[in-house]
């Protein structure tokens, strides 16, 4: 047992010191030429509050949003499917800054048995990064029927772009290059159409359609790849609950993957 430990921190510290004799110059570390402005394109998979039966609700969501220097951020789209409807948002930067993080930069991997090594270095780069409350409202009609669902929260945003020059000629990107927001929100939604199946006093089935409300919370993440590129990936996931009076607690979850497309503009 003493011999294994003593081998794998050997190889740790012979690693390290691969890593750390890596010579290298910061090719490129931009966060200050950040594209305001993005188009994404993508379906959306979704669970709906209410009691309807759908095989697969979807929707085919185009979404802009643009940035107002450190100010603010401003969404808007349009939802179609199931949810059919307009989509508007925005978040306030109560902070927006730029500030040296560690950043990690892969060299390679090896693998010997059953054992991967990475081999990578952590750089001190530059990175910023944007919070404050947030606002998210959908107008339209969900199953047919009409419904509002608004969001409340907090957003925290982060942007980096960071590339290295190893002495042996190879480029190397930051693991973590691109954008990412995480948002915390409550969630209010009504009218939410629902139904309900009961039997007459012949023993008929009859199917009951009516409106009822939710309140809930939820938790989304977003991120694109290369959004200093004119056109890259985007995906994105929220989950929750949302309590919806007379149907008990339902979930919340929305799964998104589509494409970004990313400019500058002055507006």
């Amino acid at each position: 047992m003493k011999k294994l430990i003593f081998s794998l921190l050997g190889i740790g510290l012979g690693i390290l010191a691969q890593a750390q004799n890596t010579s290298y110059t910061m090719h490129f570390n931009e966060v200050d030429n950040f594209k305001n402005f993005q188009v994404m394109l993508y379906p959306e998979f979704f669970i709906a509050p209410g009691d309807r039966e759908l095989a697969l609700p979807s929707n085919l969501v185009v979404d802009a949003r643009y940035w107002l220097g450190t100010i603010a951020d401003f969404r808007a789209g349009f939802s179609f499917g199931t949810n059919l409807g307009l989509r508007l948002g925005g978040t306030l930067h109560l902070r927006d800054h730029i500030r040296s993080i560690k950043e990690k930069f892969v060299l390679g991997s090896s693998t010997s048995g059953r054992t991967e090594t990475t081999r990578y270095l952590k750089i001190p780069v530059q990175a910023r990064g944007m919070s404050g409350p947030c606002a998210d409202l959908f107008i339209g009609n969900q199953f047919g029927g009409f419904t509002t669902k608004l969001d409340l929260g907090w957003e925290f945003q982060g942007y980096r772009r960071a590339q290295i020059l190893t002495e042996s000629g190879r480029y190397i990107s930051g693991s973590l290059n691109g954008y990412h927001s995480l948002k915390f929100q409550a969630v209010f939604q009504a009218p939410i159409p629902s139904s309900r199946r009961s039997f007459n006093k012949e023993g008929a089935s009859i199917i009951e359609n009516f409106n009822t409300i939710g309140v809930g919370g939820q938790v989304s993440f977003d991120v694109s790849a290369r959004p200093w590129k004119f056109a890259t990936m985007y995906a994105g996931l929220s989950m929750g609950y949302i309590k919806v009076a007379g149907e008990g607690s339902a979930p919340i979850l929305s799964i998104r993957i589509g494409a970004l497309i990313a400019n500058s503009l002055k507006i």
